[in-house]
């Protein structure tokens, strides 16, 4: 029985990839098979995204009928939508991406200050999220518009499991002492240009933690963060540091990695143009793009119209 069932659900979904693959190529509309299948619609719309829908067994054998009459028509067996292929979004690692976790590596290593900057999407808070993952004493810290410096330095107390008090000069006096404690400390501070509000003491302060200490320091911003670094009043800093800046994604690169997934031509080349636009989120808009293409195609074929349909979430592409 069990294995009765096995092969009617396996009958089913391989029924259901081929008319999804017939709609894809021949753009056949669901309501049309629906009609001439005498199926209802939502039916054969399920089957052909989820592979399973609920047809009486009369239903399944006219759409059969249908499939194998398409496929004669057409002179050969219809191709079902691959199985097997991907169905998340997973890291790419990109030149970029390992170019960036390779400066990291130096920086920690040589424990220096090291600015990675990138525009929005770019890739530069994955960095910083798969750097602080494989370290022992990493303090990661997100930094906001209204971060004061008394809130920076409670983050690295925190961090290094202490609760600070008195005035910021015993505060740092306290955590300089704690850090010498603990050298191989890595200070990682995502979207670090909001360290820069009113004046770029936070900055200095990073900076002196760094001299005093030796631990190594790691900034991830935009390329604003270069207009705050090149001021005058940050030399200090700016020749202690060292920099990598994010160029984007190859669209090579990412047509590449598109090959696990069950994509049309066209959806490829459209996906690989958006990585490569870091105008307009880079990485971190393909992504989203790829998530929502792979949940509305429920296991089908990714297609021109279901990435046109998952744009429309995504004003100004």
């Amino acid at each position: 029985m069990e294995a009765l069932q096995m092969q009617e659900t396996r009958n089913m979904k391989l029924l259901g990839e081929k008319l999804s693959h017939i709609h894809d190529v021949s753009g056949t509309s669901y309501q049309s098979i629906a009609d001439a299948a005498e199926v209802n619609r939502s039916c054969v719309s399920m089957l052909a995204n989820r592979g399973a829908a609920s047809i009486t067994a009369e239903g399944v054998a006219r759409l059969w009928a249908w499939v194998d009459s398409w496929e004669a028509s057409q002179g050969m067996q219809a191709k079902p939508a691959a199985t097997g292929t991907k169905q998340t979004p997973e890291l790419i690692r990109t030149k970029d991406l390992l170019g960036a976790l390779g400066f990291c590596d130096f920086c920690i290593q040589h424990r220096e200050i090291g600015v990675v900057m990138g525009m929005p999407g770019t890739g530069k808070t994955t960095v910083a999220g798969i750097v602080s993952s494989k370290l022992t004493h990493a303090i990661y810290i997100e930094a906001w518009l209204s971060m004061r410096l008394g809130d920076l330095l409670d983050e690295i107390g925190t961090g290094l499991g202490l609760e600070l008090r008195g005035t910021l000069d015993s505060r740092t006096q306290k955590l300089i002492r704690a850090l010498k404690q603990r050298p191989d400390t890595v200070i990682l501070v995502d979207e670090a240009e909001y360290l820069k509000k009113w004046n770029v003491e936070k900055l200095d302060v990073l900076r002196k933690i760094h001299d005093n200490t030796g631990v190594t320091i790691l900034l991830f911003g935009t390329p604003a963060l270069a207009n705050v670094l090149n001021r005058r009043d940050t030399t200090q800093l700016s020749r202690r540091m060292f920099q990598y800046a994010f160029s984007g994604a190859r669209k090579d690169e990412i047509r590449a990695a598109l090959q696990g997934y069950d994509c049309e031509a066209e959806v490829v080349e459209k996906l690989a143009a958006m990585a490569a636009d870091t105008t307009h989120g880079g990485m971190g808009t393909y992504t989203k793009m790829l998530e929502l293409c792979l949940y509305a195609a429920q296991g089908g074929r990714i297609t021109a119209a279901t990435l046109a349909e998952a744009v429309m979430y995504k004003p100004g592409l």
